[in-house]
């Protein structure tokens, strides 16, 4: 999540390593659409004219979402297993007293 508020520091790593690899650094500018506008319409949806907040907005935030929502959903469970398990992991052992006690009983309820 910290690395969408990174986006001046990856265009600049990202232009350093196109450079290197001797490709193109320029985004291609586009034709304005036309939208078709009817006459009962209050707002306006806004549209980009520069390409670079275009690939922004809809390529680097849209692919960080779908990688920020699959990292959760994948990580999830596996901190539930972590932990139903922490009862054996090396640390808890070494804790002594009811908090033991009761890890080692929600342990074995499961």
């Amino acid at each position: 999540m910290e690395f969408r508020e990174q986006v001046a520091e990856t265009k600049s790593a990202t232009l350093a390593l196109a450079r290197k690899w001797g490709s193109q650094t320029q985004f291609e500018a586009t034709r304005a659409r036309n939208v078709k506008r009817h006459c009962d319409e209050l707002s306006e949806d806004s549209s980009f004219t520069d390409a670079e907040s275009n690939f922004r907005v809809h390529v680097f935030n849209a692919c960080l979402d779908i990688i920020i929502q699959q990292l959760t959903q994948r990580f999830t469970s596996l901190n539930r297993t972590v932990k139903m398990f922490e009862t054996i992991h090396p640390n808890t052992l070494l804790q002594a007293g009811d908090e033991l006690h009761q890890a080692a009983r929600r342990l074995i309820e499961h």
